[in-house]
């Protein structure tokens, strides 16, 4: 979870003393441009996301899993054939802009088809006018189906940041992860068809500084009736 200022404060009171070593704490305005500490053991708060970062004898800076976004069921998407978004995140400038920084998006729902026609559908990950993630399914039944699920998890990770200006304001992005679909007739019950992502490089640029929105979108090849999504988690786990 995220941790407030009076915690951290508290946390950097009772460090620990070991015999030797030097400890160390401190309050940043935003991700640190480095993954190393100066010092350890040490605590680093970044006031601006509410996240804490750890620094052990390895000198690397470790941020602690936290949840930034929680989601239970939405209002459906309806005759979804563009893309259309079912939730959204809006992220903090710059919470991206460190290099290896990742994000775990798990979400999951239900859709319903008329049967008249058989569409695939596309789920993706979208922000800062980029689509890092994106998995299309196989064609969904020609039986009117109700209620099937869908669901899916992938890891975003900033893959490089830009060094030509402090702070950073590109980089890219490595997005991967599976799709898991009932493509069956109108069975909830089904078993469901697993499909990976097919990225072989990172993303186009996007500026990391920026308050990006991290959007999760649905789009069909023909009109499908609804897509609801009932549960999503994005968090932060490096």
């Amino acid at each position: 979870m995220k941790l407030s200022f009076a915690a951290f404060a508290l946390a950097a009171a009772i460090l620990v003393p070991t015999a030797g070593v030097a400890q160390f704490a401190k309050v940043e305005n935003g991700p640190s441009a480095t993954s190393t500490c100066q010092s350890a053991p040490a605590l680093y708060y970044d006031q601006q996301n509410q996240l804490l970062q750890t620094c052990g004898s390895n000198h690397t800076r470790q941020y602690d899993e936290t949840a930034l976004g929680v989601f239970n069921a939405q209002t459906a998407v309806t005759s979804v054939t563009t893309a259309q978004t079912m939730a959204s995140l809006a992220l903090n400038a710059n919470v991206q802009n460190y290099l290896g920084r990742t994000f775990r998006i798990c979400a999951s729902g239900i859709y319903t088809t008329a049967g008249t026609t058989t569409p695939t559908l596309t789920f993706s990950v979208t922000e800062g006018g980029i689509t890092p993630w994106s998995v299309t399914t196989g064609a969904t039944s020609a039986t009117a189906s109700t209620s099937l699920q869908w669901s899916f998890c992938t890891n975003i990770t900033t893959a490089s940041i830009s060094t030509s200006a402090s702070p950073s304001t590109t980089g890219t992005l490595e997005a991967h992860g599976n799709l898991a679909v009932n493509l069956s007739a109108n069975s909830p019950g089904a078993a469901l068809t697993v499909y990976g992502d097919q990225n072989t490089a990172v993303s186009s640029a996007i500026n990391l500084f920026s308050a990006n929105t991290l959007a999760i979108q649905v789009a069909a090849s023909g009109t499908v009736t609804s897509v609801q999504l009932r549960q999503m988690t994005i968090e932060l786990i490096s």
